[in-house]
């Protein structure tokens, strides 16, 4: 785990047990079944969504968690809000350079693309800089958080359209090497307005 900020690791350590205890509800969606999970820490609240998908042509565990704490905060590390996108068995997805993406040194580049499709609206696209993370030897995260109290961020602009009018969410991440190669997913959204809502509460 070269590089790896330790902060990062207790948060994402955390964010895990948080959700493995969260409230669940499963879905199943072209086939594909889903599972969305609530749950709250201290003041921090979490919407987590997992499945099994295509990633590189390789079946993959993945998990999206979104997290917010609207509480002001002297220390920003406690007051932010964002989402980590989880990977399980890496191993199998050789052809991904995730290596350049680990660490508080990686300098990646906006390598990260968020397409949230609206209803009746143009689709909204950002680019953005991920950070990256590997809990463990076969796992891997990849991040985008930004402070809770800005009047203005991506983190914010994305989760405020997922609690608006939201349809789907795609994430792709493009190597750095290659740019035909991308770890891509797809989140349907429609029916969670009211979950995102709930994440935004107290929000400014």
């Amino acid at each position: 785990m070269r590089g790896v900020d330790r902060v990062k690791l207790v948060w994402l350590a955390m964010v895990a047990s948080v959700m493995l205890a969260g409230t669940a509800s499963v879905a199943e969606v072209g086939g594909a079944k889903h599972q969305w999970k609530v749950n709250q820490h201290e003041n921090t609240r979490f919407l987590g969504f997992s499945t099994s998908a295509p990633l590189l042509s390789k079946t993959t565990k993945v998990e999206v968690v979104f997290y917010a704490d609207p509480t002001p905060s002297k220390n920003d590390v406690h007051s932010t809000l964002g989402f980590d996108f989880f990977i399980e068995g890496t191993g199998t997805l050789t052809a991904f350079n995730f290596e350049a993406f680990e660490g508080p040194d990686a300098r990646p580049g906006r390598a990260m693309q968020v397409t949230i499709t609206r209803k009746g609206k143009p689709p909204l696209i950002l680019k953005l800089v991920p950070s990256g993370s590997s809990p463990s030897e076969t796992n891997f995260v990849f991040g985008v958080a930004d402070v809770s109290r800005a009047a203005t961020s991506d983190a914010k602009t994305i989760l405020k359209a997922l609690a608006d009018d939201a349809e789907t969410m795609h994430i792709a991440v493009t190597d750095t090497r290659k740019a035909a190669v991308k770890i891509e997913l797809t989140i349907p959204v429609a029916e969670k307005q009211a979950e995102f809502k709930a994440l935004l509460t107290g929000l400014k």
